[in-house]
């Protein structure tokens, strides 16, 4: 047999509100200022070296073919 409750079947469906959670400080001083810096891509290519090598090569590879 079928439930018969009062009411709308829109009820069954409804989602309480709750109060969104503040956002979690951001630790990374580099994500905290007007964006990326020359300074801060400087050392990020300083160490990954060998990754942009082999990245800058094959991207020189693809646009000569």
């Amino acid at each position: 047999m079928r439930d018969r409750r009062s009411g709308s079947r829109a009820e069954d469906f409804a989602v309480e509100a709750r109060p969104s959670s503040p956002a979690p400080a951001i630790a990374d001083p580099a994500l905290q200022g007007d964006g990326i810096t020359p300074a801060h891509l400087l050392r990020a290519v300083r160490e990954n070296l060998a990754l942009f090598l082999i990245v800058a090569g094959l991207t020189l590879a693809v646009t000569a073919l």
